[in-house]
């Protein structure tokens, strides 16, 4: 199970597929995923409202835990979730893939601080 906040809007993927939306900053989604090969990769694309050009007008957010099948329990942090900021890559967007099972993020950095 994937249980998922995001102001103010996104999606949630597991392993490729998208599994569904978001739009209300205060209501937890929760979605199941199905493993592939015993592994499960979650994705978000998380998208604040409030970004204006040049600066950031408001504040967005993620917050996300994973419940795993053998009842591992996993909430994003720093240490364990990659970003793609796009305030950080302007006049970009992340890849097609990026959401990908196989999708390579080594080039990513860590979410502390975006």
């Amino acid at each position: 199970m994937v249980s998922v906040v995001i102001d103010n809007s996104g999606s949630t993927y597991c392993n490729g597929k998208l599994m569904g939306n978001s739009n209300a900053w205060n209501l937890v989604d929760t979605f199941s995923c199905v493993a592939v090969n015993n592994d499960y990769v979650i994705a978000i694309d998380a998208i604040d409202g409030e970004i204006c050009p040049g600066s950031i007008c408001g504040v967005g957010g993620l917050m996300a835990t994973i419940v795993a099948d053998n009842g591992e329990t996993l909430h994003t942090n720093a240490q364990q979730w990659k970003c793609w900021n796009a305030e950080g890559n302007r006049d970009s967007a992340p890849p097609g893939n990026w959401m990908a099972i196989d999708f390579d993020d080594s080039s990513w950095c860590a979410c502390a601080g975006l």
